[in-house]
């Protein structure tokens, strides 16, 4: 997508596939757990995608995993 004509919000079907997530999880999200942020403009729901990407990034876990020492004994 171009600037000109790049979305600064996408609805819940567009978002379900950008994240590969089903639509049917964003909207249990949004009424319960709001892991992800959501603008709500009358009965229309939008995303933005820079926060929803930040709000993922937050959720990260794992990685390296460190071995704890064992002290001697």
């Amino acid at each position: 997508m171009t600037e000109q004509t790049q979305s600064i919000a996408v609805d819940e079907i567009e978002l379900a596939r950008l994240i590969g997530m089903s639509v049917s999880f964003l909207q249990k999200d949004r009424g319960a757990k709001r892991l992800l942020p959501f603008y709500r403009i009358g009965d229309a729901i939008r995303y933005d995608l820079a926060r929803v990407r930040l709000a993922l990034a937050t959720m990260e876990e794992g990685g390296a995993h460190h071995k704890a020492r064992r002290r001697p004994g």
